[in-house]
């Protein structure tokens, strides 16, 4: 038994090593104070900011064994201060217990294996389909999986099939009729099918092939209608991590029906490029354009890109006025960025990132068509690993709003800047290994 309380869990995903079997147990607690003053869309006159302080909680079992079994069972508890009572009463559904990830993963055959079970997806740099560590409950999805490796060539499918019986059975697991399905507090699809390649080009880069497949519908009763819609995505994508530089770019196509039932011909187009200077300073430059409708008038088809998957917040602002969170009338995003880093110490870096967006789609008021500018967006941030098990983090961001962000996201009379302060601790251990 050992207890090395310096080891740092990532609280996601542990690394096994290969040529023993063992069980570990990690902990995570992450409480992170926010003031918004205008977060996910601007404040309307009259409101007030929110200032709140969230938690994540979280313990990770993982056992290994050789190479031919992986297991994790992942608690996680999601508070708000105070939310709680002082004096805990007794639960009313007297069994509530979350779950992150619980997934079994084993050993086919050399180097393919089969993982089932609640597990967390994350492909590339996470565009399409990633974990969105920053919000508290994060994302994981139910699924079958099987994935190969092989030195530096990969290969994953995701099969899942997903039902709400909760919102449409009354919560009857042993419901003897009925397959509809409703997607209120639950997956954004029905099924899903993802094959997702990787392959090296040069000795720093690599070429990736994504193609998805997502069955819709939204059911809430037997009357409703109960059309099932296949909307489908394919991907490529380029990145080379360099010692000298940086380079990223990917293009999705999307097609198919979306959950609406509308025709859709939509697509992502995104570079980046950064670069190290003066040893301590790095600086990087990059474009996403996202296809989106009109607004303010009808669309004989859907030309909006959807990323329901994706972690947006790492993408498109910090605010999350865009993809996440508050909607902003499916009018798509041209957002252009810079940003620049210092790593004072080791230990410490700060990063500056500068966003000027603007509607891909055309909006219209009463006939009349307005400016493409939905405003800018700057993110200071900085974080500070004051242990091998704690890392102190925080940021500041500032939006300038528009005429056309606040039609699009309905805020008419909101001010022209709006503000987010945010200060969060992490701390991520493991607490035991037990070798044998």
């Amino acid at each position: 038994m050992c207890l090395p309380l310096a080891l740092l869990c990532s609280g996601i995903q542990t690394t096994f090593a290969q040529d023993s079997s063992y069980f570990s147990l990690s902990a995570q607690i992450r409480p992170r104070a926010e003031f918004r003053n205008g977060t996910f869309r601007p404040l309307l006159p009259g409101e007030d900011p929110a200032a709140l302080v969230s938690s994540r909680q979280r313990l990770n079992f993982d056992y290994h064994h050789a190479d031919l079994l992986d297991l994790r069972l992942s608690l996680q508890n999601v508070s708000v201060w105070g939310q709680a009572n002082a004096v805990q009463p007794v639960e009313r559904g007297g069994n509530t217990v979350a779950l992150f990830e619980a997934y079994g993963d084993v050993k086919i055959a050399g180097g393919l294996r089969a993982r089932f079970g609640r597990q967390a997806i994350s492909l590339d740099d996470e565009r399409f389909f990633g974990v969105v560590d920053w919000a508290q409950g994060a994302r994981a999805h139910d699924a079958l999986a099987f994935l190969y490796k092989k030195n530096r060539w990969e290969g994953r499918l995701y099969v899942a099939y997903n039902q709400n019986y909760k919102t449409n059975y009354d919560n009857n697991i042993s419901n003897p009729a009925g397959n509809r399905y409703a997607i209120a507090d639950a997956q954004a699809y029905k099924h899903m099918q993802a094959f997702y390649g990787k392959a090296p080009a040069g000795k720093y880069g690599y070429l990736s092939l994504l193609a998805v497949n997502t069955g819709l519908q939204n059911a809430l009763s037997d009357t409703a209608n109960k059309a099932m819609h296949q909307q489908q995505t394919l991907g490529l994508n380029y990145f080379r991590t360099a010692p000298r530089w940086s380079v990223g770019v990917s293009a999705f196509y999307q097609m198919g029906d979306n959950l609406a039932g509308m025709n859709t011909e939509a697509y992502l187009l995104s570079a980046k490029a950064g670069v190290p200077f003066l040893k301590k300073w790095d600086a990087g430059i990059g474009a996403d354009y996202l296809s989106g409708n009109d607004f303010g008038k009808g669309n004989e088809k859907n030309r909006a890109f959807a990323v329901p998957y994706a972690t947006n917040h790492k993408f498109y602002g910090h605010m999350d006025y865009f993809f996440a969170g508050n909607p902003h009338g499916n009018v798509g995003l041209f957002d252009k960025y810079l940003s620049v880093g210092y790593k004072a110490t080791a230990a410490t870096k700060i990063n500056l990132a500068a966003h000027w967006f603007h509607a891909t789609g055309t909006i219209y008021t009463a006939g009349v068509k307005q400016e493409a500018d939905l405003g800018q967006e700057l993110d200071l941030n900085f974080s500070w690993k004051a242990y091998p098990f704690l890392e102190l983090l925080g940021g500041y961001s500032t939006y300038h709003t528009t005429q056309s962000l606040n039609l699009v996201k309905n805020t008419p009379g909101a001010g022209d800047w709006q503000h987010w302060v945010w200060l969060s601790a992490n701390l991520s251990t493991e607490l035991l290994r037990l070798k044998r």
